[in-house]
């Protein structure tokens, strides 16, 4: 038997042993050896190995290890081994004192009768000396190494099983923690070189830096956040006057209801030709958008442009487009003075709503929500000067896009007529003049 086997002699305690369950059984040679392995790979020495295979069932077996059993409990149990989940525990004592004319009871199940013959064979009892000790501490040594080359080998592989993980956590722990920070990566050498190079270009360009800075554009300094991820919120809302004012448009000043609501009956109405359409269409967003929207209102300005003065006066702009530039600009100051003033910010949120009204809240009032709600965002990406220095998100809603509605005005009916009526009319015209030029 080898020295591994060896025990102490009976004038010494007996050392404690470890149970190890669940343990599948070829044969004793080929556990022992599984055994041995695992608890070399553990770092875990070993003095003393016992395999005793189970009779029922037959293809099971346990260990009884003589070793540091706390630690052996605390790096094992639970781990899985050869397809199954180890059980590690203290050995207990068999008690051999049965009851006579008890039918029942039991405490660890029968062995079969290679491991009966193997379990009643004592141990070969060894003088204990001190040169048996370095020896045993040797072989101890010369496991661990090889235990810790396998595991290099077997990560270098690719193929590092969770037994690996634990003789690479003790290995780890011996390691001194400047090692460590090399090996992660977390440590540079070069870090001091440059912080003091930066610290006396520091001070040596001072007065260069400050004036830099003030050159200098702000970078990244976009404070436009996705819905839900940020503490102040605007909320831009489109409705018709037609079916009432919000309720929280009447509650007074605040900075969550900072502006009243803007009217915008004043602005040119729908075209006719896609009035049936709502504000959400990108056809009536095309068209109401373009620059030869204000000619609807009449062309009192045609014959000035035509007798050469067109190029005295500045160019036309779509008055909705300026309405929107005009309210963001508001929109901008007014959450510019939550922000400053109010300290809304993470630790005070502030949910703002902006009201746009129509007179049904179906064509104009969606169409600027919806470009103005895409200004702000640019305007926030900008952040020009650095004037909004808390996270701000944008969203748009439309209370009344999809009412019954039922007047003819909301779908451009009148306009529609209009229009015919005015197409008749020159037809009838240019008939006429055509007519008397044939006289």
């Amino acid at each position: 038997m080898s020295e591994w086997q060896s025990a102490p002699s009976h004038n010494k305690a007996k050392k404690k042993r470890a149970f190890v369950g669940n343990l599948n059984f070829s044969s004793n040679e080929k556990v022992e050896e599984k055994v041995r392995e695992l608890f070399s790979r553990s770092a875990i020495p070993i003095s003393g190995l016992e395999i005793v295979p189970l009779k029922q069932p037959n293809t099971k077996c346990y260990a009884l290890v003589q070793c540091d059993v706390p630690m052996a409990i605390k790096c094992l149990d639970g781990l899985r081994f050869d397809g199954n989940v180890l059980s590690v525990k203290h050995e207990k004592k068999q008690t051999n004192n049965k009851k006579k004319g008890m039918g029942f009871g039991g405490s660890w199940a029968t062995p079969s009768s290679t491991g009966a013959s193997r379990s009643k064979k004592p141990l070969q009892k060894v003088k204990s000396s001190p040169q048996t000790a370095l020896d045993s501490t040797k072989v101890a040594e010369t496991h661990l190494s090889n235990a810790l080359e396998q595991m290099n080998v077997t990560s270098t592989k690719g193929a590092v099983s969770k037994v690996d993980d634990i003789s690479a956590f003790h290995s780890k722990c011996k390691v001194s923690l400047s090692q460590l920070m090399q090996d992660y990566g977390d440590y540079d050498p070069d870090y001091e070189k440059m912080k003091a190079m930066n610290i006396s270009s520091e001070t040596s360009n001072s007065s260069q830096k400050t004036i830099s800075s003030e050159q200098k554009p702000y970078e990244n300094s976009g404070m436009l956040v996705p819905n839900g991820q940020a503490p102040i919120h605007i909320e831009i809302v489109s409705f018709g006057f037609k079916y009432s004012v919000p309720p929280q448009a009447r509650e007074g000043w605040s900075h969550s209801n900072p502006l009243s609501p803007f009217d915008l009956r004043d602005l040119p109405r729908c075209p006719h030709h896609v009035a049936k359409l709502s504000g959400l269409s990108h056809k009536v967003k095309r068209a109401m958008l373009s620059l030869d929207l204000g000619s609807i209102d009449g062309g009192s300005d045609s014959e000035d442009e035509d007798n050469g003065e067109r190029d005295d006066k500045p160019v036309r702009v779509n008055p909705l487009v300026s309405r929107c530039e005009d309210v963001a600009k508001t929109i901008m100051n007014a959450l510019e003075q939550a922000i400053n003033e109010a300290d809304h910010g993470y630790a005070n949120p502030l949910e703002m709503k902006i009201f746009l009204g129509s007179e049904y809240g179906r064509h104009r009032s969606v169409v600027l929500c919806e470009n103005l709600g895409q200004k702000i965002r640019s305007l926030l990406r900008a952040n020009e000067g650095f004037r909004i220095s808390q996270p701000v998100s944008v969203s748009t809603r439309h209370r009344d896009v999809d009412q019954n509605h039922r007047d003819e005005e909301a779908f451009g009916t009148d306009l529609r007529r209009k229009h015919e009526a005015e197409v008749r009319r020159k037809k009838k015209q240019d008939w006429l003049e055509g007519n008397d030029d044939g006289w």
